[in-house]
């Protein structure tokens, strides 16, 4: 043994071997802004359409008329014609835009029922969320425990969906104040609600 032994691993390191699945970070980055083409970005060249010069001067040309469009292609080349989309209209950006007419608000500030009840918080939740909204949810619920229990054939004796009972009223109105009271209230565990 050394007088001054150096701490280190308890085995000798092994090279890291990357593995093939995994991706880079530059290989990932390149997949994301080269996926949606097999070639190159693309790269403008002569062969390209020629007449995007001379439409680009003819839309220039017709500005007075900005529901126009006017093109130079030729009737009878169905390649082109399969190619075309047409333009409803050309907008031109402005860096200001122009000042707007402010049209005033002339209807009443007020809510479109009456304030229910005593105008308590639970009374604009019932707005909401009435009988209608509950039986749907509580059908809607039980449905799905039906459903798991029948394609779960062999529950076991422990299981939670083995001790079901059918979901009324007043338990999902718990629940929902559970949820509720869970945003504002915070605690540090679960089951202290």
């Amino acid at each position: 043994m050394a007088d001054n032994p150096i701490p280190g691993p308890s085995r000798p390191k092994r090279p890291t071997i990357r593995d093939p699945k995994r991706l880079t970070e530059d290989e990932m980055l390149s997949l994301m802004f080269y996926s949606d083409s097999e070639e190159e970005p693309y790269q403008e060249s002569d062969s390209d359409w020629s007449g995007a010069e001379d439409a680009e001067r003819a839309i220039a040309e017709n500005d007075d008329q900005p529901g126009q469009v006017v093109s130079d292609l030729e009737e009878g080349d169905p390649e082109q014609m399969e190619e075309e989309v047409p333009l409803e209209t050309i907008v031109n950006w402005l860096e200001n835009p122009p000042n707007l007419k402010k049209i005033p608000f002339t209807g009443r500030q007020e809510l479109k029922v009456g304030i229910p009840g005593e105008g308590k918080p639970i009374d604009f939740f019932k707005l909401l969320a009435d009988d209608e909204f509950f039986d749907l949810l509580i059908s809607q619920t039980n449905d799905y425990a039906e459903l798991v229990f029948l394609n779960d054939r062999n529950p076991g004796p422990h299981s939670r969906i083995s001790r079901w009972k059918p979901v009324d009223k007043q338990e999902i109105s718990r629940f929902l104040g559970l949820i509720f009271l869970m945003g504002i209230i915070q605690v540090p565990r679960l089951r202290d609600y």
